[in-house]
């Protein structure tokens, strides 16, 4: 017999399937979803400790918006320096800051605007102004003043997002 009639054919091995995968794509698989776990976690997390930042941003732009419309500095400064108190307070930093008499804090608040409050209006004026029952009006430049140094301030002491 030939030794052409004693060769048969060549047979293929079987297809190889996608599933199931291999252990590599496995562990891959897994690292992929533990990576999106992590990352949602912390942005949920950050997003919450940031909560509060977003909103004083809001109310602080409020504050001046109604400002605008009534002319009352008296409201304006009462609500910015309850506002600095609820950031200050937010922030463990800056939370001892809460606690202190007003006219102390609108020294440091003086002290971070490089005198530009105290420039603007006496400190014993604000403090007036809070406490006494006809107390002397501000300007709108003088207001316009107290509102920036005090909300720049906020910004300092509210953490990252301003």
């Amino acid at each position: 017999m030939p030794l052409l009639d004693q060769l048969k054919d060549i047979h293929l091995p079987p297809a190889i399937t996608w599933w199931p995968p291999a252990p590599g794509w496995w562990l891959l698989a897994a690292l992929v979803v533990g990576l999106l776990w992590w990352v949602t976690r912390f942005s949920l997390r950050r997003h919450r400790e940031r909560l509060f930042s977003r909103q004083a941003k809001r109310q602080v732009n409020a504050l001046w918006s109604h400002y605008q419309k009534d002319r009352d500095a008296t409201v304006l400064v009462k609500s910015l320096l309850i506002l600095a108190r609820q950031t200050a307070k937010s922030n463990p930093l800056h939370e001892q800051l809460a606690t202190i008499p007003t006219s102390d804090l609108l020294a440091i608040v003086d002290e971070a605007s490089v005198s530009k409050l105290s420039n603007a209006v006496e400190l014993t004026q604000l403090h007036d102004l809070l406490y006494q029952p006809a107390p002397e009006a501000l300007s709108r430049a003088q207001a316009r003043q107290v509102f920036l140094c005090l909300r720049q301030w906020i910004r300092q002491t509210g953490g990252p997002l301003w």
